[in-house]
């Protein structure tokens, strides 16, 4: 069905820290990704001196955004969301529909300002030793 948009609060983030038991909702503001491909040059003669690229390693990397919560911190043991923690993330496109990502959490950021609340974000990068990709059926 053409134009079925999605509300960006019914789109939450779940994460499962590599050996959890199961996954927590984090409650967030926002979350990106970027999903792509390298790319490499295999121009030759019979491209005619035009660029010719074939598709290589899968890789991928996304923020994921929140206001600090007190009581869910994101480095409490669930959802244990620090530098170096492996698992599964699964970035909700509809309210029943998710993309799941293997990752590596590189990097965690806190943020406090005068006059709004305390904010913190992930940096995710892919990682297949956390896990399988898998798109959401169609």
């Amino acid at each position: 069905m053409a134009n079925n948009f999605q509300r960006g609060d019914l789109c939450p983030v779940y994460f499962q820290a590599t050996g959890a038991a199961a996954s927590q909702r984090i409650n967030i503001t926002g979350w990106n990704g970027d999903l792509e491909a390298a790319r490499y040059l295999v121009t030759h003669t019979g491209t005619e001196g035009c660029a010719a690229r074939i598709a290589g390693t899968e890789d991928g990397r996304g923020t994921v955004n929140g206001d600090y919560d007190m009581d869910l911190p994101p480095y409490a043991s669930v959802p244990y969301i620090r530098q170096g923690i492996s698992g599964i993330i699964l970035c909700y496109v509809s309210s029943t529909k998710a993309i799941q990502i293997p990752i590596i959490i590189a990097k965690v950021h806190y943020e406090s300002q005068v006059g709004s609340q305390v904010k913190w974000s992930f940096d995710w990068e892919y990682n297949k030793l956390a896990g399988n990709h898998v798109y959401p059926a169609a």
